[in-house]
This record gives C-alpha cells, structure tokens and sequence, in this order.
C-alpha cells in the first residue's frame, strides 16, 4: 500500500459499486500517483437516525463513551428492523467512540456477526471481514479453534516466575504504563474500524479499559501543527510478532482482507486520518506500533510520538476508564479512540475480542475536526 494517503474526496465509491478492488486516485508522498484501494459502498459521512431512540442510555463522558442500560445485542440481532438499528449504533460508537452494554448473554458466533455488521452497515469495503489474529486465536468449547476471535487473557499469579529472577526480586521495575495506549491491528494495511470485547472472567479488582478520544486529542493542536501533521506518515509494526517463527505459516493467510497478507506485519499509514463514518479527523500516529514518523529524523521523530502520547496521558478529561463486570460488553471504533488494559489486578482476567477490518487509513483534506464539525470552531 502507498503510504500517506492524502485524498481530495473519501474513497469512496456509489452505493452500487461491486468490484472488489478500485483504482483511486490519490496524492502520496511516494512517487505513484496511484494505489489500489478496496472501495466503500458510502460516499459521504452518515447522520444517526432515530432507530436507537426508545433505548435508555447515558453518556459517561465528556468526549466520549455512552453506555445502555437494558440493551440485549442477542435482541437486537434478531429485530425485524436489525439493518436500521445496527446502523444507527455503529454511527453512534463512531460519534461517541465507545458504548458499553452490560451482563450480555451471546455466543461467540453472535459477537462476530454483531461486530461485522457494524462495518458493512456503515460501508466497509466489501472484501473486508474480521481479523484473523497471526498469533491470538480462541479455543471454544469441543475444542473447536476460531481464528476469528481472540482470547484476551492474564493471569498475574501464573507470571510471577516470569517477572522475577531467583533472588524473588523483580527483574525491572515498571514506571511507566503509557506505551500501552494503542489502536487495534495498526500494522495492517487495512486497519479497524469496530472492535468488540467481552468479558468472561473478571479480577476482584482492577483490570479496567481506559479510552481516549483520538478526535479530542486532534483538537488540541494548534491550526499550524495541525497542518505540519498532514503531510507526515507514520510505519506502524507489533514488536514481537515476526521474530516468532513458529506462528510465521499464519502470515500467508489474509487477516480479514486480501490486502491483508503476507509475512510482513509492517504498514505505513498517515498521521492524521479521516474517519468515513463521521467525517471527523483524529490523530492516528499514536501508540505501541507506531514505531516511526518517516519524514523526521530519528530524534525528531521520537520527540513526536512521545509529545503526542503525552496528550493521551495528561488529559484526564479526554479518557474513559470502564470497568468491566462478567459478560460485560464493550464497543470501539479504533478510528475515533486509543485504548489500553490497566495491569493492577491479581488474578485471572479473560475475554473474548473480535476485531472489524475497514479501509486503508486516509486522510480526506476536506474532512474538519470534531470541534469544527459541531461547533463550527477550527
């Protein structure tokens, strides 16, 4: 994929495109002029409609997060009007970046179809599926392994051996828990847009999501140092995945999209993105697998990353920290929210995630800020 894709429109496609591919032309920092991009079947943002409106719900924070209190996901997958409210809810979470649905009694097949929906209602590419994780997959009940789902799970007990040396003491002392804010799958060419998480077993205490707002974080740059982020890219890349090479036959299956492929988890994506749903910007260079801004030196680009990071961690009121009961379900767009995993718990923690697959990240140069769109404020 050509990095750094600057678009004069979305691309997007008409509702009644169905190739599965579509030349679109773009201006890049590379030298082609083009790259081949699976189309959406929406051209313009979406507009919430009034399908979700007798659902009870309250919204937990100031920039993001909402949360419904009498929701059922399993009732709504088998509603007559499923299409429309499906919609309204994916429109929703990208507004919000984060709805959480309490004590959810549904299979896994439910959650994937339920997570998969919200795209393709909200016009992901047609070739775009779930995540198929190259290392994390869910072993269900019978044994059955279901690579579109994957099992998020710590136990701190069972690690002890692991973090200390044979003297009993800890090997390093952690300090620091800002590199975990992250999006999902960041080093794929096609990224997510929907990821949904239940919880199956909770600590006692502990072990909540924090969210934060990847819209708000945008709107806090200056006019100018929002103009200097347009024309950068950022190579985004999981430590640890590709020095394994037992899990390396994985890399030859497409993760949830054919552009998707190969043994290389390494993609260069813009530091600013424009999300399709909403219209809105945000600041997508940001998290453990952004590794480096291409067009700064290395210093520089370091500087970058951490200053942005810093804007997550020292604004409280741009973050929501969810704490999660059992069967607890919780819905992000990782176009509009970062989040990260709070390790101060003892015991087990374990979850089931699946991950949505969209677009290639883009940046639409009429897209505004959030602040801009509702507030008419640049």
């Amino acid at each position: 994929m050509a990095p750094g894709l600057l678009l004069d429109e979305s691309p997007n496609t008409t509702a009644e495109a169905t190739q599965s591919q579509e030349l679109v032309s773009v201006k890049t920092k590379a030298s082609a002029p083009q790259v081949w991009i699976p189309p959406l079947s929406i051209s313009r943002r979406l507009y919430v409609g009034n399908a979700m409106d007798g659902y009870k719900y309250a919204d937990i924070g100031r920039y993001l997060g909402r949360e419904y209190a009498d929701v059922q996901i399993r009732d709504l997958l088998n509603d007559p009007d499923v299409d429309a409210k499906l919609r309204d809810l994916a429109i929703i979470i990208s507004e919000r970046g984060v709805c959480v649905f309490r004590n959810q009694d549904i299979t896994p097949q439910e959650q994937k179809e339920f997570t998969n929906r919200l795209g393709q209602l909200t016009g992901k590419p047609s070739t775009s599926g779930i995540h198929v994780h190259p290392i994390n997959h869910t072993q269900l009940e019978g044994g059955k392994v279901d690579a579109e789902m994957s099992t998020i799970a710590r136990n701190p007990k069972k690690m002890l051996s692991k973090q200390t040396g044979v003297d009993g003491k800890a090997r390093t002392k952690k300090q620091s828990a800002a590199d975990g804010w992250h999006h999902d799958i960041g080093f794929e060419n096609n990224t997510s847009d929907y990821t949904s998480l239940i919880m199956r077993v909770v600590p006692e205490y502990g072990g909540d999501t924090v969210f934060a707002s990847a819209y708000e974080v945008y709107d806090r740059l200056s006019a100018p140092y929002q103009k200097f982020l347009e024309g950068l890219t950022c190579t985004f890349r999981p430590v640890g995945f590709e020095e394994d090479p037992e899990v390396a036959h994985l890399y030859a299956v497409p993760r949830g999209s054919p552009v998707n492929i190969g043994p290389s988890l390494t993609a260069i994506h813009p530091m600013l993105r424009s999300n399709p749903v909403t219209g809105w910007r945000s600041v997508f260079g940001v998290g453990h697998h952004a590794q480096r801004v291409n067009e700064l030196t290395e210093a520089e680009s370091q500087k970058l990353l951490k200053w942005l990071s810093d804007l997550i961690t020292e604004n409280h009121d741009l973050q929501l920290r969810m704490k999660w009961g059992v069967n607890d379900l919780a819905v992000w767009d990782n176009r509009a929210v970062y989040h990260t995993a709070t390790y101060d718990y003892d015991g087990p923690r374990s979850g089931h995630r699946v991950v949505s697959v969209a677009e290639a990240p883009y940046l639409n140069m009429h897209s505004v800020g959030r602040d801009e769109a509702l507030n008419g404020k640049a």
